[in-house]
């Protein structure tokens, strides 16, 4: 089997040390980097192997979690970031998907949740929890009033529209291209194409932008928690 390597940054060594012990019994799961800030983190990586999934504080004395994903996004890309936080706003929530996370999680989660959102990130590249879940209704709510128009003629074809909302159900490429009966090939250009047109860091982020242009909503949204 092969495991997920685990980065963690956190300024508390209690909540680091907490968090690594909670999931030492997951098997597939393997701590490679324990960094006591961003600076710390981005300091390690330059010298370890990258990992797969990074658990990320938000609010760090050095290189707090936003900025931290700026570097990480423009220098890891591949990396999977999971912001974990005490702030469950929805602001806050809203502006870290919009900047580059894969997922959110509050302090307070249990490991099993921890776990979810891990396996979910490296499968779908994005994990909604119920916070991050009302943040999108949120966002949904503020469009509706707000009377924005949907992008369906105004920037997306009509096909691209078809494959953004499969993205959201979490279809994988290969259910994708069954599903619009187009080559696997042809699911991925249109993916990258989707993330270039809404300037999304990730498949989250276009998630987050389908929300925020009435292409998709909430209630559609077929998103697991485990």
């Amino acid at each position: 089997m092969e495991k997920i390597s685990i980065g963690i940054a956190d300024d508390h060594a209690l909540f680091r040390r907490g968090m690594i012990t909670m999931l030492a019994s997951e098997k597939k799961l393997q701590f490679v980097i324990e960094a006591n800030d961003g600076q710390d983190l981005v300091n390690l990586l330059k010298v370890k192997e990258e990992p797969d999934v990074i658990l990320l504080d938000l609010r760090m004395t050095k290189l707090n979690g936003i900025e931290t994903i700026h570097y990480l996004r423009q220098h890891h890309p591949e990396i999977k970031v999971i912001i974990i936080s005490v702030h469950d706003d929805q602001d806050i929530i809203e502006h870290l998907f919009e900047n580059g996370a894969n997922a959110y999680l509050n302090k307070n989660s249990d490991p099993e949740e921890v776990i979810s959102a891990i396996n979910n990130v490296m499968v779908y590249d994005f994990h909604f929890n119920p916070a991050a879940k009302s943040a999108l209704r949120g966002i949904e709510k503020r469009q509706r009033k707000s009377k924005i128009k949907s992008l369906d003629n105004n920037g997306l074809s009509k096909r691209e529209i078809d494959v953004l909302k499969l993205i959201c159900n979490e279809c994988s490429t290969s259910q994708i291209a069954k599903e619009l009966k187009i080559s696997v090939r042809t699911v991925e250009t249109y993916r990258i194409n989707l993330l270039n047109k809404s300037s999304s860091k990730n498949i989250a982020g276009l998630v987050l932008f389908a929300i925020k242009n009435n292409i998709v909503e909430t209630l559609d949204l077929k998103i697991r928690n485990n």
